[in-house]
């Protein structure tokens, strides 16, 4: 199961395990697949998806997509009857790639844009670990986010998300849990390195001035071995 799996590094992780033998994967995200001319999701992502899909369905791969929004108080329930709708075999491994980015100083933040972006992140997680306690899954990934480490202008809703990640991971470790949380650099070309040409030079000119480097997605996968 793959949260915040239809764009970015998510869709980008779907690909990779039905490439290396996943028979089945549950792509998470608010919008879920799009149909019709009244969709919410761009033309360029909802097709992107589809194609995807389209894929991975001519490996072998079953793909299911629902769309939940996991920061909502309902989204435990929501999910639960929505894999227990499906008559899947039971899940085995959980990525956790769910998450808006945001932009904010303290002098130009308010309480829902803390929320806004902790949210999917945070409470996204501890619905997933309802469902999923630990011990229950073969390996349960975060994506996380190497900015709240090094200072990154503009982290201060986006690095808390972050950070409760990784606090997360060494909770479900502490349990005997396969959990791990990632503080990934930048994936060239995907999620915020696919967004507008002005967020992207602010992105690189901040990680130049820190000594570090975005990866290309396959050094990224490469990483998963």
């Amino acid at each position: 199961l793959i949260t915040g799996g239809t764009r970015g590094m998510g869709l980008e992780i779907a690909k990779w395990m039905g490439k290396r033998g996943a028979g089945n994967l549950v792509l998470v995200s608010r919008r879920g697949l799009s149909e019709g001319p009244q969709s919410s999701l761009s033309n360029d992502k909802n097709e992107a998806l589809a194609s995807c899909v389209k894929e991975l369905e001519g490996q072998g791969v079953t793909v299911h997509v629902l769309a939940i929004d996991l920061s909502l108080p309902e989204a435990q329930k929501t999910l639960q009857q929505a894999i227990d709708g499906l008559q899947l075999p039971p899940v085995k491994g959980v990525v956790h790639a769910a998450g808006v980015a945001g932009y904010h100083t303290l002098d130009r933040c308010s309480p829902s844009d803390l929320d806004n972006t902790m949210a999917p992140k945070a409470l996204g997680a501890l619905a997933l670990d309802s469902i999923f306690p630990p011990g229950s899954l073969d390996f349960f990934l975060l994506t996380s986010s190497v900015g709240q480490l090094v200072g990154f202008p503009g982290q201060l809703t986006y690095a808390p998300a972050n950070a409760f990640l990784d606090g997360f991971a060494v909770y479900r470790r502490r349990q005997g849990d396969a959990c791990t949380s990632i503080q990934w650099t930048c994936w060239r070309g995907v999620g915020l390195m696919a967004q507008n040409k002005s967020a992207i030079r602010m992105i690189l000119r901040g990680m130049q001035a820190r000594g570090i480097a975005d990866i290309s997605p396959e050094e990224a996968l490469a990483a998963l071995e």
